[in-house]
């Protein structure tokens, strides 16, 4: 009996000695981790932003890509949530809600694990000569859990390496997109017609319609035959008005006159962004396009070209034409 009580005894000192020194224990864990990514910040951005791009890049759903995936109403921003459940153990079931998001600078969420204390997670974006510079930072409170905090410097470690999985994913989604995005092509000489116009800019889709519709009148009267989509190249850009050529690539040569002019788009290497993007969308696109080729070390030697993907002979309305921006580098 005695020997019990002092085996009793003991279990009981042990225990309060390890409940003391865990009160000493601080009740937070966190983890912090940064990487720099080859993207411009509003592709980089709305990645994180879009609750909807979580399941491409987080380190739980690279563990069950079949999870079953619940949005809220609100998919963007703040409020923003989505709920995911999952029978593989290293995914489980969880939610997350984000509770503050300041355009390009900052976004703070919420997760929520198997029904565990919460985390609360940072993404934080800076512009650099390198790129975009993401630091992700989590933390959790375990509360009054001593055997949680005695496991506290296992507990980071491994929330450390979440951080640098779903951001090396985050940084590959991104950069991979603009891969499709953005590329460097080597275009042939091209022959063109063009007519010289300076604009103001508020008209300029408009007198660019115009424009194209006699163009494609006179090309067809010429007896000419078109080579591919309508251009339009920036010659000068001044606070209100734009000096344009507004142009058709033809296959052969066709006489001029005091309006239209032939010329030739020289051979060389041209950065090319490829979205689907409209007149409305353009100012937007332009700074993704200048961001990605600053962070690719591109320099640009001339003004931009833009492709019309639609032509304006079967589409009137030119806040819809579909648009290419091309920059001649070498």
């Amino acid at each position: 009996m005695n020997k019990f009580l002092k085996i009793s005894v003991l279990i009981i000192i042990a225990f309060a000695l390890f409940w003391a020194i865990s009160l000493f224990i601080s009740k937070e864990i966190s983890a912090t981790s940064s990487i720099v990514v080859k993207s411009s910040s509003q592709v980089v951005f709305e990645k994180v932003n879009n609750v909807e791009n979580w399941k491409n890049w987080n380190v739980w759903h690279k563990a069950d890509t079949t999870m079953q995936i619940t949005y809220g109403s609100v998919k963007i921003g703040e409020r923003a949530t989505y709920s995911w459940q999952s029978e593989n153990k290293n995914a489980g079931s969880g939610t997350v809600v984000i509770n503050k998001s300041t355009l390009l600078k900052e976004i703070e969420a919420e997760i929520l694990i198997n029904n565990a204390n919460p985390f609360f997670v940072k993404y934080e974006f800076s512009e650099t000569d390198s790129g975009i510079v993401i630091k992700a930072s989590i933390k959790q409170n375990l509360k009054s859990n001593p055997i949680l905090k005695f496991l506290k410097s296992g507990l980071q470690k491994t929330l450390t390496k979440g951080l640098d999985m779903g951001l090396q994913s985050l940084k590959q989604l991104c950069e991979g997109e603009n891969s499709k995005q953005g590329e460097i092509k080597m275009l042939d000489e091209q022959l063109y017609i063009y007519e010289n116009k300076t604009v103001l800019k508020t008209d300029l889709y408009k007198e660019l319609s115009k424009s194209f519709l006699d163009l494609y009148t006179y090309v067809e009267l010429s007896n000419g035959e078109i080579a591919g989509n309508p251009f339009c190249v920036y010659t000068q850009i001044d606070f209100k008005s734009v000096t344009i050529e507004a142009a058709l690539p033809i296959k052969n040569s066709i006489p001029e006159d005091s309006d239209y002019k032939i010329k030739k788009r020289k051979k060389g290497k041209y950065a090319i962004y490829n979205f689907s993007g409209t007149e409305l969308e353009l100012e937007n696109k332009y700074q993704e396009f200048l961001q990605w080729l600053t962070a690719s070390k591109i320099t640009i030697n001339e003004l931009a070209i833009e492709e019309y993907i639609n032509t304006p002979k079967t589409v009137s309305d030119t806040s819809i034409w579909k648009i290419k921006i091309h920059y001649f580098i070498e």
